[in-house]
């Protein structure tokens, strides 16, 4: 399943071998959560999550069977991602509550560990109806921010998304949305220093520079925090750039960029001397942009685009 594999190869071929292995696990011992919740993964992972739906409600009843918390926990989590995924968010906040309420393992202190992740659980439904206090909460429950240095690869997604829920809630505040900016870049160096492959620390480096261009667009004109603030921004950016540059990605994060200088050019008197330079370099950061968003057929990011030419 692991994607870089697959992608090296016939992804429909790979799915069909696993899939009949794990048929064939699921025939030998059909008491067996473990194939059953493989399984499951296998039709998320092929786009198939509703399939998949009944097949970890499957593993979760038999992992129940087995009386084995360490079957159960994974057997609901993995469930609750999957309906998370299918914007089931009431069940999912049920997945999480039974997380809660599952007895520590033998070799464990407390429930603490099962406590973090319904907690953050809960945080992704919250997430994904926009509800950002609820989010923010529970995903503090989880990984208090004054305790980042205790957090793992595991807490990444946590990481990432409390970072954004802060800046939704406070979009409306220009001083409130500074502050969030400011809180959530420290976050987000957190998870980069976490971040194994180059594509996720890639878009760590864009939610940052997005972070920045909210914080200097929600600033009245002339604010001497935004000049930091933008330069922040478009460091951010070249970073995501340099590690990923021509995938679809990279066309929201050009579109940061050009949204930055347009407000770095604003900023310059109109006889400043660099400012021939730095029109140039919009327009052609603008063009590669709408190349790439032509190329990829992102229509939001080329409408975008479109607009902003104007003020070049």
């Amino acid at each position: 399943l692991d994607h870089e594999t697959v992608f090296k190869k016939d992804r429909f071929t790979i799915g069909d071998l696993c899939e009949a292995d794990l048929l064939k696990a699921i025939d030998l011992a059909p008491m067996d959560p473990e194939p059953q919740r493989w399984l499951g993964r296998l039709k998320r992972e092929q786009g198939d999550a509703r399939g998949g739906d009944e097949i970890f409600a499957k593993a979760v009843e038999l992992a129940k069977a087995t009386d084995e918390p360490r079957l159960v926990l994974v057997a609901l989590r993995d469930w609750a991602e999957n309906q998370l995924l299918l914007e089931q968010v009431d069940e999912a906040h049920q997945r999480a509550d039974q997380i809660a309420d599952l007895k520590p393992l033998r070799w464990m202190r407390d429930a603490g560990p099962f406590q973090k992740l319904a907690a953050f659980i809960h945080g992704e439904a919250w997430f994904r109806l926009s509800k950002w206090s609820d989010a923010i909460a529970a995903y503090d429950q989880a990984l208090p921010s004054d305790k980042l240095d205790s957090a793992t690869l595991d807490d990444l997604p946590l990481l990432m998304h409390r970072a954004e829920a802060r800046c939704r809630l406070k979009l409306a505040e220009s001083e409130a949305v500074v502050a969030a900016s400011k809180l959530s870049l420290t976050e987000l160096l957190r998870a980069r220093s976490l971040a194994a492959d180059s594509l996720t620390q890639a878009a760590i480096h864009a939610q940052a520079a997005g972070f920045a261009i909210r914080a200097v667009e929600a600033l009245p004109p002339g604010d001497i925090r935004a000049s930091q603030l933008r330069q922040e921004g478009l460091d951010q950016a070249q970073a995501a750039l340099a590690l990923n540059a021509t995938s679809q990605e990279s066309v929201a994060v050009r579109l940061i960029q050009f949204k930055l200088l347009l407000h770095k050019l604003a900023a310059l008197s109109p006889t400043a001397p660099e400012r021939a330079a730095l029109r140039t370099q919009c327009r052609e950061l603008h063009a590669e942009a709408q190349r790439l968003a032509l190329q990829t057929g992102l229509a939001t990011e080329l409408g975008e685009l479109i607009r902003l030419a104007d003020r070049l």
